[in-house]
C-alpha cells in the first residue's frame, strides 16, 4: 500500500534514546519524513543531523 500523503516531523531533542528507540520506527513508517531536529548541544545536533541527512536545524 502506498500513501498519499507524507508526514514531515521535527524532532525536539534528538537525543541517544530518541535515536536508540524512535528513529528506527520512524524509518519504517510510510509516509515519514524526519525534516529538522533540535538540541542543546550545537555539535551533537550537527552529528544527528548529518548521519540522517538533515538540513534543516
Amino acid at each position: 500500500m502506498s500513501s498519499l500523503l507524507t508526514l514531515r516531523w521535527e524532532i525536539p531533542g534528538c537525543t541517544d534514546v530518541r535515536e536508540v528507540k524512535s528513529r528506527p520506527a520512524y524509518k519504517l513508517t510510510e509516509g515519514f519524513e524526519l525534516t529538522a531536529v533540535m538540541r542543546r548541544d550545537e555539535a551533537r545536533l550537527k552529528d544527528y543531523a548529518h548521519r540522517y541527512l538533515i538540513d534543516q536545524l
